[in-house]
């Protein structure tokens, strides 16, 4: 996964939302990451009680996003940003690496494909989607691994930062990997 140039995403929800910094509840989300440090996205999202649509793109130090009632693109610098924190790589990455259990679930076994694992890993795992996260919190997980050892998805259960609903249930999918992507200021 670390070798990838690039991979598309798509964040669901069947109970709750995620909790991003600023107040934004993201209900859905469905982007592309040009790998390290380069991410375009779509979100659906409750913030203070109104939904909304939100564009963004994202760059190492400024993010441009849409306002969610103007719909006009806005330059954020650093944490002024609902995404400053988003780090999609970085997400995958510590997903995979802090596992604390694993087993085959239930339907599956090492010769099924996509591989399908679950278990539970710490909710600190999700910093890079997130930031701050409840200290001591576990998420319960089932995963979608290929042939090729690329993770195709993720369900988790479970609170990642205070505020979020008790049953929160989120999945999140991965695609179009290393597809040529060139994602640019929109402004």
């Amino acid at each position: 996964m670390a070798a990838l140039k690039s991979f598309s995403f798509e964040l669901t929800h069947k109970k709750g939302a995620t909790l991003l910094p600023g107040g934004f509840e993201i209900h859905e989300s469905d982007g592309i990451v040009n790998a390290p440090d380069r991410v375009s996205l779509s979100a659906k999202a409750t913030f203070s009680g109104l939904f909304v649509n939100i564009d963004a793109v994202i760059f190492p130090e400024i993010t441009y996003m849409t306002n969610p009632l103007t719909r006009n693109w806005n330059q954020l610098l650093g944490d002024e940003s609902p995404f400053s924190v988003f780090n999609p790589p970085g997400l995958i990455s510590d997903i995979l690496s802090e596992i604390t259990t694993v087993g085959f679930a239930d339907d599956s076994d090492s010769n099924q494909r996509p591989i399908r694992l679950e278990g539970e890993l710490p909710a600190f795992a999700m910093r890079n989607l997130v930031g701050g996260t409840e200290p001591d919190k576990t998420l319960g997980y089932l995963m979608e691994i290929d042939s090729d050892f690329r993770l195709l998805s993720v369900e988790l259960a479970g609170v990642i930062r205070a505020g979020e609903d008790a049953n929160v249930r989120r999945k999140i999918s991965l695609g179009d990997f290393d597809v040529s992507v060139t994602i640019e200021a929109p402004i």
